[in-house]
C-alpha cells in the first residue's frame, strides 16, 4: 500500500527577522528624539524649528531710537545717505553694536559709523520713498555689521577722456566735452538711465585743460584748452548746433580756473603765454555781452587750479601748481582764495589741508568738494560759511586731473588720469532732508543697571499736589535737560494739535497708536520684547513675528520652540522608518539573495503553507500556460519550497 507523501516544510526565518527589525526600528525613533536636542545640533541643524539663524538680531538689544526722514528736495538716482548724531552712554566704545533698520520692511540697511564714547555719527542709506528707521543699540556682545556702507558708487564710464576735460549740468543731464585723450569728444550722461549719448562735436578740437560753463537758458559756453587756446565756443542744447564767439581770450590759456554769475563768465589763472613765453598765470578774465575783459589778477599766480561759485557773489579759486623760484619744478599748492564779485576784492581763506593740483572742484548748498588731484584719492570738503575743512570718504580709484558735476544730491567725477576707465558717484549726505528725528528712546522693560533683566516699577499715580517752587525750579531743569538730549527747541511753538519733536512740529498722536513706545495701544499685536501677545518676538512694526504656544509651527519666521517640537519628532520618526524599512528590504532582497521576499512570505503565508493539492494545482495551471518546468521550479522555490519537494512534483534535478 502507497503511503501517502508529507510535504517538506522549509523554516522560514523572515518573521522573526522582521520582528527584530521592528525591535531596532522602535530603539533608532527614541535614540532620534533624545538626538534632536544634543548631537544634531553639532551640524548646525536646530530640528525644534529651523536652521540655526546667522541673523544679527537677538533678544540682547536694549535700546532702539526711532529717525523719520522727509525728503524735501527730490534727488537723482535710486538711494540717498542720511546722517544722525546719537548720543548716548549706553552704545559700544566701537559702536559695533549699532544697527539700522527699515521699519518698513525689518531688513537692515547699510551704515557707516565713526563715533566717540558717548557720541556716535551715524550715515545709513535710505531707499528712494522710505521714511520710518529705528536704530538699534547697547548689546555688550555685538560684533560689527557687515551691512557697510559707501558714499561713492561707480556709475557707467564715458570714453577714455584724459586730462581736464569740461563737464557742466544743464536740466539735471551731465555735459562733457574734449580731454587730452579725446579732443573733440562730446557726450551727455543721465544720472537717471545711467547712459551715455554722443552729442554732434564742436567744429575743432578742444584737447584738455578746457572748461565747459552753463549760461543763459540753453546755452553751454567751451572756454580755452590745450587745442583752443584762446576761442570760445557756443552749444545751443536746444537746436544742437555750435556757434564761435568773434572775441577772442586776452591771455590765451589751457589748465585754468572759471566760474558763472549772472551769465557772466570769470577765468582764472592757467598755463598760458605772454610775449611768446610758457607762464603761469595770475590773469583774470571776463566775459560780459560776448566780449573779454580783463578783471582784477589774483593774488597768487598758479596753473592746474580749479573755480566754483558759492552764493550768488563769491567765487573760490583753489590748489594749483606754482613754479618753484629759480626752477623748473612744479609745487602743488593749497591756496583758497575768495573773489567778492560785488567788491571785486581778493580774501585769503583757509587753505586746503591737503595741497594739489588737478583737482576735480564742484559746489552745492555752500560747500566746496575738491576731489582727487595730485593728492590722489582724497575728498577735502569745504564748509564756506565756517571757513573750515573736514576730509570725507576716499575715492575708490585714483583720479588726477579729472572733472567733476553736481545734480541734486550727487557729484560726478569722470576722465582724468590713473583710473581713467571709472567713473563715480558721490551721494551728499542730508541733502534734501527737511527734517529727522532722532531722540534717544530708552527700553523701560530694561533696567540699567542690570542689562536686560525685566523691571518690576511701576509708575506712581498722578496726583494734585501743588510743587513748591523748588520742585518746579528743579523740573524744569529736568526737562531742559531731556529737552538737549531729545534736540527738542523750546523756543519753538506748535499750534494747536501738534507737538514738539525735536526741532519739527508733528501730529499729536498721544490718543494713537505709536509702535515703539513699549506700550500695546490700538490694532498694535505688540509692543516691545516684553509684549504679553508674544515676548521678545514683537516685530519694530508692532505686529507679532509669530505667537508662542497657540499650537502652529510657524518654521517659516523662525519659531522653534513647543509648537514646533512635537511635529519635528514626527518627521524624524517617519525619516527613520523609511529608512530602516529600505535597509530591511534591500537585506533581504540582496544580502541574503531571497529575491521572492515580499510581505506574504514574511508573515508565514507563502508557498511553505500550502497543502498538495494547491501545489499541483499551480503547476498544472502554469504548464498550461507554456512555463517549463525550470520557470516553476524557480517560482516555487521563491514561494518557499524545499528542493526535495519540488523534484518529487516535478520530476527530474530541478
Amino acid at each position: 500500500m502507497a503511503t501517502k507523501q508529507k510535504k517538506t516544510k522549509q523554516s522560514n526565518p523572515k518573521p522573526l527577522v522582521f520582528i527584530g527589525a521592528l525591535i531596532i526600528l522602535i530603539s533608532l525613533v527614541v535614540l532620534g528624539f533624545q538626538l534632536t536636542g544634543s548631537v544634531f545640533n553639532l551640524t548646525g541643524i536646530d530640528f525644534s524649528g529651523a536652521a540655526v539663524s546667522d541673523s544679527w538680531f537677538n533678544n540682547s538689544w536694549q535700546y532702539r531710537t526711532p529717525v523719520e526722514i522727509t525728503q524735501a528736495v527730490a534727488i537723482v538716482g535710486d538711494r540717498g545717505i542720511a546722517e544722525v548724531k546719537l548720543i548716548s552712554d549706553k552704545v559700544k566704545s566701537d559702536c559695533s553694536d549699532i544697527r539700522v533698520v527699515d521699519s518698513q520692511t525689518n531688513q537692515e540697511v547699510a551704515s557707516k559709523i565713526s563715533c566717540n564714547s558717548t557720541v556716535a555719527v551715524i550715515k545709513f542709506e535710505y531707499a528712494i520713498g522710505a521714511n520710518q528707521f529705528y536704530i538699534y543699540y547697547g548689546n555688550p556682545g555685538a560684533s560689527p555689521s557687515g551691512m557697510k556702507l559707501s558714499l561713492w558708487k561707480s556709475k557707467a564710464a564715458p570714453i577714455i577722456r584724459g586730462e581736464t576735460p569740461g563737464a557742466a549740468n544743464y536740466k539735471g543731464l551731465i555735459y562733457l566735452i574734449g580731454g587730452s585723450k579725446a579732443p573733440n569728444a562730446f557726450e551727455v550722461y543721465n544720472p537717471s538711465t545711467n547712459q551715455w549719448t554722443a552729442k554732434p562735436k564742436p567744429p575743432v578740437n578742444i584737447g584738455g585743460g578746457t572748461v565747459l560753463i552753463k549760461i543763459g537758458p540753453s546755452q553751454l559756453v567751451v572756454v580755452g584748452g590745450s587745442s583752443n587756446l584762446d576761442s570760445t565756443w557756443v552749444y545751443n542744447t536746444g537746436s544742437e548746433t555750435w556757434g564761435q564767439i568773434q572775441y577772442k581770450l586776452l591771455y590765451p590759456r589751457a589748465y585754468f580756473g572759471a566760474a558763472s554769475e549772472n551769465n557772466n563768465i570769470h577765468i582764472f589763472g592757467g598755463q598760458g603765454t605772454i610775449d611768446g613765453k610758457l607762464v603761469y598765470l595770475d590773469k583774470h578774465e571776463k566775459l560780459i555781452n560776448n566780449v573779454w575783459i580783463e578783471a582784477p589778477a589774483m593774488p597768487t599766480a598758479r596753473a592746474f587750479l580749479a573755480a566754483t561759485k558759492v552764493s550768488e557773489d563769491k567765487i573760490f579759486v583753489l590748489g594749483g601748481a606754482v613754479k618753484a623760484p629759480g626752477s623748473t619744478a612744479v609745487l602743488p599748492v593749497g591756496t583758497n582764495e575768495m573773489f567778492d564779485i560785488l567788491s571785486e576784492k581778493w580774501v585769503a581763506k583757509v587753505p586746503m589741508p591737503i595741497a594739489s593740483k588737478g583737482s576735480a572742484v564742484t559746489a552745492t548748498n555752500n560747500t566746496i568738494y575738491v576731489i582727487g588731484g595730485s593728492s590722489s584719492r582724497a575728498l577735502q570738503i569745504y564748509d564756506t560759511a565756517k571757513d573750515s575743512w573736514t576730509s570725507g570718504e576716499i575715492l575708490p580709484g585714483d583720479k588726477r586731473a579729472a572733472t567733476a558735476s553736481t545734480a541734486p544730491g550727487k557729484i560726478y567725477v569722470m576722465g582724468g588720469l590713473g583710473d581713467e576707465v571709472g567713473m563715480y558717484e558721490y551721494t551728499i549726505p542730508n541733502f534734501g532732508i527737511a527734517s529727522q528725528l532722532a531722540s534717544q528712546e530708552i527700553n523701560p522693560n530694561f533696567d540699567d543697571s542690570v542689562g536686560a533683566q525685566e523691571t518690576n516699577q511701576t509708575a506712581e499715580p498722578e496726583t494734585n499736589q501743588t510743587a513748591t517752587p523748588e520742585e518746579e525750579a528743579q523740573e524744569e531743569t529736568q526737562e531742559n535737560i531731556l529737552d538737549q538730549i531729545t534736540g527738542k527747541d523750546k523756543s519753538i511753538k506748535c499750534p494747536e494739535g501738534k507737538v514738539l519733536v525735536g526741532t519739527t512740529c508733528v501730529d499729536d498722536v498721544t490718543e494713537k497708536a505709536v509702535c515703539g513706545n513699549n506700550i500695546r495701544e490700538g490694532d498694535e499685536m505688540c509692543d516691545g520684547p516684553a509684549s504679553q501677545a508674544c515676548p521678545n518676538v514683537c516685530t519694530i512694526s508692532c505686529a507679532c513675528k509669530y505667537i508662542p504656544n497657540d499650537g502652529v509651527c510657524d518654521k517659516d519666521v523662525g519659531e522653534k520652540g513647543e509648537d514646533c517640537k512635537s511635529l519635528t519628532s514626527l518627521w524624524i520618526g517617519l525619516a527613520l522608518l523609511l529608512l530602516v524599512v529600505g535597509g530591511v528590504i534591500i537585506y533581504f532582497k540582496y544580502h541574503l539573495d531571497l529575491d521572492g521576499f515580499d510581505l506574504k512570505s514574511v508573515f508565514g503565508r507563502g508557498g511553505g503553507g500550502s497543502s498538495d493539492s494547491e501545489v499541483k494545482s499551480y503547476i498544472s495551471s502554469t504548464e498550461s500556460m507554456g512555463y517549463s518546468k525550470k520557470q516553476i521550479a524557480g517560482a516555487l522555490k521563491k514561494k518557499g519550497w524545499s528542493i526535495d519537494v519540488i523534484r518529487k512534483y516535478l520530476g527530474g534535478s530541478n
